[in-house]
């Protein structure tokens, strides 16, 4: 009798030989991730997403080697215990491995509803984390509204000025979401600018692939300052003078702060200036740190003599007792966290940083 063999497909062929089938192949599997290094570099919004476009090959190469393995029990066997092991260590990484998590987004939109108040607002910075955000977005009655920015609307200074003037109106708190590479949607930071010129920046979190920031809008702004604070410090960062508000403060409630910086020459160094209000022991009960103007005005662009104007807010603690404390500033650069060196000023200094005024807390 005739005995019928199933002839070798051509999957196993390739995987067993090296012939035009195994090498097309195996081109098919190395070539995006390829073009994928040779891109990174050049490529500051390249994500590894865009390799999958070599997902299908990969897979026909993967049924060619299992397709070899079934005809081979002992090997079979002996990679299927191999395989399984490494997955099992992989997904041990990606489950329970702060490093491998790709991101927080969730837990940071669930921290941003319990410390929001009704009437804030949320403004997405693109389009793209849509379905992100709606996926976790809580509704019901109290939470923030919310609005998706486009790359029409952050185009200029004026179409962003025309959208967030339109769509902030009515609201004193505004969150802002940068998801996503910002050279892409937003490469001239123009909402951020816009948000730090027209309130204080009070809060911000940066999360691995995304930043987290809240704004308290007002209407009218301090331009000059109200409190004389002349203070030279090191790589010529000078403090003009600052504005609080509101005297006394809340417990609860934000201290308002404008500092006035100039620059005697462009610092050759980006500084994060720090506020921080001590106690009469000084004791830090309240800070805010961050780069000036909410991030868009890098100390190495200040040009000589211009004035930067840098709003921040300082939540003060619920429970915070009625007093005096001093308001304390600085400068130091990140990661290195040295303070800049204070050279001239007739205002008390402790550690580099600079006693600019006292607060009166008042319940």
């Amino acid at each position: 009798s005739h005995r019928h063999t199933t002839p070798p497909s051509l999957i196993g062929k390739a995987a067993g030989g090296l012939g035009w089938a195994a090498v097309l192949l195996a081109a098919g599997v190395v070539s995006p991730l390829l073009v994928g290094w040779l891109a990174n570099p050049v490529m500051p919004f390249f994500h590894e997403r865009f390799v999958l476009m070599g997902a299908a090959i990969l897979l026909v190469a993967v049924a060619g080697g299992l397709d070899w393995l079934w005809r081979q029990p002992a090997a079979g066997l002996m990679a299927t215990v191999l395989v399984l092991v490494v997955n099992g260590v992989a997904l041990d990484h990606w489950y329970f491995d702060p490093q491998y998590i790709k991101s927080d987004y969730g837990q940071a939109l669930r921290t941003l509803y319990a410390q929001a108040q009704s009437g804030d607002l949320i403004l997405l910075n693109n389009t793209e984390q849509l379905p992100l955000f709606t996926f976790y977005h809580l509704e019901g009655p109290g939470r923030p509204g919310w609005a998706p920015l486009t790359n029409d609307d952050v185009f200029t200074a004026e179409s962003t000025d025309r959208r967030l003037s339109r769509v902030t109106a009515g609201h004193d708190r505004v969150w802002l979401i940068n998801y996503g590479a910002k050279d892409v949607y937003d490469p001239e930071s123009h909402a951020e600018q816009w948000l730090a010129a027209h309130g204080f920046r009070a809060l911000f979190w940066s999360r691995r692939g995304f930043e987290v920031a809240m704004y308290l809008l007002a209407g009218r702004l301090p331009q000059t300052p109200t409190i004389a604070a002349p203070v030279q410090f090191a790589d010529g960062v000078r403090l003009l003078g600052a504005d609080l508000q509101p005297q006394p403060a809340q417990p609860g409630a934000s201290l308002r702060v404008t500092l006035f910086w100039q620059a005697t020459q462009m610092p050759k160094a980006r500084y994060t200036v720090f506020c921080h209000l001590v106690d009469g022991q000084g004791r830090l009960v309240a800070q805010f740190d961050g780069e000036p103007v909410g991030g868009t005005a890098p100390t190495t662009g200040w040009q000589a003599n211009a004035t930067v104007i840098d709003r921040r807010a300082v939540e003060l603690p619920p429970d915070l007792a009625a007093g005096t404390y001093t308001l304390r500033v600085g400068l130091y650069p990140w990661p290195d966290l040295t303070r800049l060196a204070v050279q001239n000023t007739a205002l008390p200094v402790v550690d580099n940083a600079v006693a600019v005024t006292a607060v009166e807390v008042a319940r």
